[in-house]
């Protein structure tokens, strides 16, 4: 299999990573925090050991400082985009009214985004 991320994601099972990626997110719903960010290794991400995703750290909307230590460059950018697409979609159904309300995890691997999912 390729080393090429966007390769490697026509492989695997992105429903399951998917899922994987959406308990991360469910896992801060109470919490001060509401971005979580995760890595894999390429070997993992090939193989869907997805089991051995590892938190690097996670912060409260709006800290875009500390979010950017933990994220590659110009990904808080991309970031703050899915989360107004995520705040737009939430509160059609009437559920989330801010952005505090919105819990998202984003995956990398080798400093390049792989995957991400949100819940409210």
């Amino acid at each position: 299999m390729s080393d090429n991320i966007s390769e490697i994601k026509d492989e695997i099972d992105l429903d399951l990573l998917s899922d994987y990626c959406g308990e991360f997110a469910e896992n801060m719903q109470y919490s001060d925090d509401n971005i979580m960010v995760l890595k894999i290794s390429l070997e993992d991400l090939k193989n869907e050991n997805f089991d051995e995703i590892i938190e690097v750290g996670r912060v409260g909307y709006g800290d875009w400082d500390s979010l950017s230590s933990l994220v590659p460059e110009g990904e808080v950018d991309e970031i703050k985009l899915q989360f107004e697409e995520d705040l737009k979609n939430y509160s059609d159904d009437g559920e989330v009214s801010s952005f505090e309300d919105i819990y998202a995890s984003v995956l990398y691997c080798n400093e390049e985004y792989v995957w991400g999912a949100s819940t409210y």
